[in-house]
């Protein structure tokens, strides 16, 4: 658990940040959804936490898809409770929640984040968005006698893709927590790690809402001793010139939220 407090002034200047932000006017609760970081899960959580849904439905991804920012569209009928985008609200709502209600998020790891990202929407997604889009990485970063039109972006190419067009560009996925969730700015209540994260979700789960025992989803695929390993495999193919850059881009993430490299890339730093 993060015992989060900082002055640092970083991100926050990406005014897309509300479009990341989810209310739930029954636990009087915002959550700033970070891809990669168990979102579609604590998505889940607020929903069943609000009776809406059980906690064991599994299209709950495909009802909170459905609340677009252009309004604040209920999941079910108006007499029960309701998750929607904060984007939706006027402006006088919007601060009235800010200074009100218990505001949380999750962070990961920032590289390692990175790297699940480019593994599930660009090496193996079955998004056909994203996978058009790996190909088109593939295309743009390979020398003209290498391009093919069914090649997909290796992991190279991928950062080198994420460092040409940080941040403004960069999708939820890969964009930093200093920008999706705008901590400069909005004092949240609680930052937790998707390292710890069914002992701290329960945990949250529980200040919202004593009464009920409901638990965090549960996942097999969570943080495990692997992931650290599978990281550093894909790490150990870029340029040390390109991982300093990397790193100094998601900096502003390590610093916030107290995370320190590897120790096996931290000889890399300031080696460029």
């Amino acid at each position: 658990m993060l015992n989060w407090k900082s002055n640092v002034s970083f991100g926050g200047h990406l005014r897309k940040w509300r479009e990341h932000l989810f209310v739930d006017d029954t636990h009087k609760v915002l959550f700033c959804s970070v891809a990669k970081s168990a979102s579609s899960n604590w998505k889940r959580a607020l929903l069943a936490l609000a009776e809406v849904v059980t906690d064991e439905e599994k299209n709950i991804t495909e009802i909170v898809e459905r609340l677009t920012p252009s309004a604040a569209t209920l999941i079910a009928s108006k007499d029960q409770a309701q998750l929607y985008h904060f984007a939706a609200l006027r402006s006088t709502q919007q601060s009235h929640i800010l200074k009100t209600y218990k505001k949380f998020f999750f962070v990961r790891m920032p590289m390692e984040r990175l790297v699940s990202a480019y593994r599930d929407k660009l090496e193996n997604g079955k998004n056909m968005a994203y996978r058009n889009a790996s190909i088109f990485i593939a295309r743009k970063y390979s020398k003209p006698a290498e391009r093919t039109y069914a090649s997909y972006a290796t992991f190279h190419q991928f950062v080198q893709l994420v460092l040409d067009t940080w941040p403004v560009q960069w999708d939820p996925h890969w964009s930093r927590y200093v920008d999706l969730c705008n901590p400069c700015e909005i004092q949240y209540d609680f930052v937790g790690r998707y390292e710890s994260l069914t002992e701290e979700a329960n945990y949250w789960l529980q200040v919202l809402d004593p009464d009920r025992k409901l638990k965090f989803p549960s996942r097999s695929t969570y943080f495990n001793a692997k992931s650290k390993a599978v990281s550093e495999k894909y790490y150990k193919q870029l340029p040390v010139d390109l991982f300093e850059k990397l790193y100094q881009a998601y900096k502003p993430d390590y610093i916030m939220f107290n995370y320190s490299l590897p120790a096996v890339f931290e000889r890399y730093i300031g080696k460029a």
